[in-house]
C-alpha cells in the first residue's frame, strides 16, 4: 500500500529547506548537537537537585563523559561507536537523520564526540566559577556609586532571567500541569515546558512523560473541553498544549505514547469538531489560528508509527482514520436532533423513491466543522456580493495596480478588500487535502485491491455526510482570486471518479476489515513503505474542465457586473492617452456592446471627460451633473458612485 500522505502537505517534523539538504550530514549532525549541547547540564543539574539519592552513574551524561574520556585515552574504535550510539539515542535524531548516520567514518563520528565534549565543558564551566564571581562582587562594594551601575545591574538582572529561562525539571513541569486550573494556569510556564520538549534532549521529555506530564496535559484539555464558555486566554493556552503535543512526535519514545494512549488526540478531535448548534453561537469559537494548529497535529499523524520492536503496531494513518469517523457521542447528538424536526404531515409507508441501500454518513461532525468556517468567512462576501454589490476583481486589480507602481502594501486596505484571512485559505485548503487523502488511501490492514469504485463509494460517502453542502457554498464565492486558490482541489471531490453499477452495495472498510481480521487474525499488517515525496490531487480531464468553467463563470459575472458600473458612471480622467487606454479596456471586456463612446470638453480644456452613451441624444447624466463626478484613476478600474 502507498504510504498515505496528505496532497500538497508537508508535516512540519519532516519539513527542509533547500539550503539545509546542500550541506553535508557532518555539519548538519554538528549544528543539531550544538543546539541542544546546553539542554543536556540541565538535564543532569535537574536530576543531581530534584533526586538527591539517585547514582551519578545513573545520569547519562556521566556516561557519556566516560565514554568519551576512554575514546580520547584509547582511540578505539569500539569505544567510538558506542559512545556515539549513547549519544544518538540521548539527543533523539529525527528518523529522516539516522539513515546518513551509517555512512559517517570513524574520524568524522570522533569529531562530533569532540564538538559535544568541548560545548558540554564550556557549558559546565560558568556553574562552577559561581564562588569567584560573588568574591569579585565583595572586592568590589563601591560599584553602587559608579554611574554605570544601573546598566550593570539591568544587564546583570537579564543574564539572569536568561539563565533561569530553562531550569524547570520534568516533576515540577507534571505537577504544575495536574494542579493548575485552566482559567489560571501560567501561559510562561506553559511555554517554557514546550521549549524544553522541542530543544532539549530527549532524556527530558522520557523523564516527564513517566513522571506523569501526558496525563498533565490531558488533564488540561479535558478541562477545556468541559467549559461551559471560551475566553481568547483559553485560546491560547489551548494553542501552547497543541504545540506541547505536537513536540512529542520529535522521538520514539513519544510517539509510542501518542499512539499506544491517544487521550490527548482525541480530546483535540474533540475541541476542533465541537458541536456548532445554534444554541452555541454566543459561546467564544477558537480562532483561526488555532483550529490551523490542532489541525497540523491530526495531520502529522499520517507520517509517524510505533517502532517495530514495540509490542504493539499502531500506524498514524489508522488512528487518524478513527479520529475523523463521528463518535458514539456524535451519533446520539445527530440522532436527537433528527427526532426534534418535523415530522410529514402525511404518510410514507407507501413511499417507492426512498433509497434501501443508504451509503453511511461516518463524517457528519467533520463536515459540520467545515460548514461553520464557511458560514463564518465565505458567506459575508457571498452577501456583500449579492446585496452591496461589491466588485471583487476590481478591488484585486486596483491593489495589484498601486503595487507594480511602487506603492507600499497597506494591510487594512488589503484585507478589506480581499475580506478573507490568508489562514482561513489555507485551512480549506487542508482540509480539501485530507479528505482526498482519506479517499484515495485506505486503512493499511486493508487487504483487498483499492480500486477506483471504492474510491467512488468512498466520496459519495463524504457527498451524504454533508459536503454536498459545502462544496456549493465553495462555489459560490463570488471573490475570482479566492475561488481560484482552491477550486483545483474541490474540483476532483465533486466530479465522479468512477461508473458505478446500481446493483453495488456502499463501501465499508472498516467493515471489510473486521471481517478479515476473524478470518485470520494471526497475520500482522506489514509496515508501509517510507515517505518519499508528495503527490498532487488526482485530476481528470472531467475535473480539469469543471475547474475552468468555475472560474470562466465567475469571471463572466464579475466582469458583466463591472461593464455594467462603467456604464452607470462616469470617470474623469487626466489627459487624453489614459481616456484612450481606458475606451481600449471597455471595447475588450465588452466586444458585443454596440454603444458609442463620445469625448466631452468640460470647461477646463486640460481635462477630458468621458461618457457612455446609448446613441448621440440619450446621455446618462445632464451637463449640470459635472460637480458629482467622481475623479479617478482609469487605470485602477476602481469604479465608485451610483446610478
Amino acid at each position: 500500500m502507498s504510504t498515505s500522505v496528505i496532497h500538497g502537505y508537508v508535516p512540519a517534523n519532516i519539513r527542509t529547506s533547500t539550503t539545509e539538504t546542500k550541506r553535508p550530514i557532518i555539519g548538519k549532525v554538528s549544528s543539531f548537537f550544538h543546539r541542544k549541547s546546553v539542554a543536556s547540564n540541565e538535564s543532569a543539574m535537574n536530576h543531581s537537585t530534584f533526586h538527591p539519592g539517585w547514582d551519578d552513574n545513573d545520569i547519562k551524561t556521566r556516561t557519556f563523559d566516560d565514554l568519551l574520556s576512554n575514546c580520547q585515552n584509547e582511540q578505539s574504535m569500539e569505544n567510538i561507536d558506542e559512545a556515539f550510539d549513547k549519544l544518538i539515542k540521548e539527543y533523539g535524531l529525527p528518523s529522516t537523520l539516522k539513515p546518513n548516520l551509517e555512512t559517517l567514518t570513524l574520524a568524522q563520528k570522533k569529531t562530533l564526540l569532540d564538538s559535544y565534549r568541548l560545548s558540554h565543558a564550556d557549558r559546565v564551566k560558568p556553574a562552577n566559577s559561581g564562588f569567584s564571581t560573588d568574591r569579585m562582587k565583595m572586592l568590589r562594594p563601591l560599584s553602587i556609586l559608579t554611574k554605570d551601575a544601573g546598566i550593570k545591574q539591568h544587564t546583570r538582572n537579564r543574564r539572569q532571567r536568561a539563565n533561569s529561562k530553562m531550569s524547570l525539571s520534568p516533576d515540577q513541569a507534571a505537577h504544575m500541569l495536574h494542579i493548575s486550573n485552566i482559567n489560571t494556569i501560567d501561559i510562561q510556564q506553559l511555554t517554557e515546558i514546550h521549549i524544553l520538549l522541542k530543544s532539549t534532549v530527549t532524556s527530558w521529555s522520557i523523564d516527564f512523560l513517566k513522571i506523569g506530564g501526558y496525563g498533565g496535559l490531558a488533564s488540561q484539555l479535558q478541562q477545556l473541553k468541559s467549559l461551559s464558555k471560551r475566553t481568547p486566554q483559553n485560546a491560547k493556552v489551548l494553542q501552547m498544549i497543541t504545540r506541547c503535543i505536537k513536540a512529542l512526535m520529535t522521538h520514539e519514545f513519544g510517539i509510542q505514547k501518542l499512539l499506544t494512549e491517544p487521550t490527548c488526540l482525541r480530546l483535540i478531535r474533540d475541541l476542533l469538531f465541537s458541536p456548532t448548534a445554534s444554541n452555541r453561537k454566543s459561546l467564544y469559537a477558537f480562532d483561526i489560528q488555532t483550529r490551523s494548529l490542532m489541525l497540523d497535529v491530526l495531520c502529522n499523524l499520517t507520517a509517524i508509527q510505533t517502532s517495530g520492536d514495540a509490542s504493539e503496531y499502531v500506524h498514524g494513518w489508522d488512528l487518524l482514520l478513527s479520529l475523523l469517523q463521528d463518535t458514539n457521542h456524535d451519533k446520539e447528538r445527530l440522532a436527537e436532533e433528527e427526532r426534534r424536526k418535523s415530522r410529514i404531515p402525511f404518510p410514507t409507508a407507501n413511499e417507492t423513491h426512498v433509497a434501501k441501500n443508504k451509503a453511511p454518513c461516518r463524517f457528519t461532525s467533520w463536515m459540520r466543522e467545515l460548514m461553520f468556517i464557511l458560514d463564518k468567512y465565505i458567506e459575508p462576501i457571498s452577501f456583500l456580493a449579492g446585496a452591496l454589490d461589491f466588485r471583487f476583481e476590481s478591488a484585486y486589480r486596483q491593489l495589484r495596480v498601486s503595487h507594480e507602481k511602487g506603492a507600499p502594501p497597506n494591510l487594512e486596505t488589503d484585507g478589506g478588500s480581499v475580506m478573507v484571512d490568508e489562514g482561513v485559505v489555507e485551512y480549506l485548503i487542508t482540509h480539501l487535502r485530507l479528505i482526498c487523502t482519506v479517499i484515495t488511501n485506505p486503512p493499511t490492514c486493508y487487504k483487498k485491491e483499492y480500486a477506483a469504485t471504492d474510491q467512488e463509494l468512498v466520496r459519495l460517502e463524504f457527498m451524504s455526510s454533508g459536503f454536498e453542502r459545502v462544496s456549493r457554498g465553495l462555489r459560490s464565492c463570488p471573490h475570482p482570486t479566492l475561488l481560484h486558490s482552491y477550486i483545483n482541489y474541490l474540483a476532483p471531490l465533486v466530479t465522479p471518479w468512477a461508473t458505478l453499477n446500481p446493483v453495488e452495495l456502499p463501501h465499508d472498510p472498516e467493515q471489510h476489515v473486521y471481517e478479515e481480521s476473524l478470518v485470520d487474525e494471526m497475520i500482522e499488517p506489514s509496515p508501509p513503505v517510507s515517505i518519499k515525496g508528495l503527490t498532487d490531487p488526482p485530476a481528470t480531464e472531467q475535473s480539469k474542465a469543471f475547474a475552468k468553467a468555475e472560474i470562466s463563470r465567475v469571471n463572466r459575472q464579475d466582469k458583466n457586473n463591472e461593464i455594467k458600473s462603467i456604464k452607470l458612471n462616469s470617470i474623469r480622467v487626466s489627459d487624453k492617452e489614459e481616456f484612450v487606454q481606458w475606451q481600449e479596456e471597455i471595447r475588450t471586456m465588452d466586444t458585443s456592446s454596440s454603444e458609442e463612446l463620445s469625448i466631452d470638453s468640460p470647461p477646463r480644456s486640460h481635462v477630458w471627460l468621458a461618457k457612455a452613451e446609448l446613441d448621440a441624444e440619450m446621455d446618462y447624466y445632464e451637463q449640470d451633473d459635472y460637480d458629482d463626478i467622481i475623479e479617478q484613476p482609469v487605470t485602477t478600474y476602481w469604479m465608485k458612485g451610483g446610478r
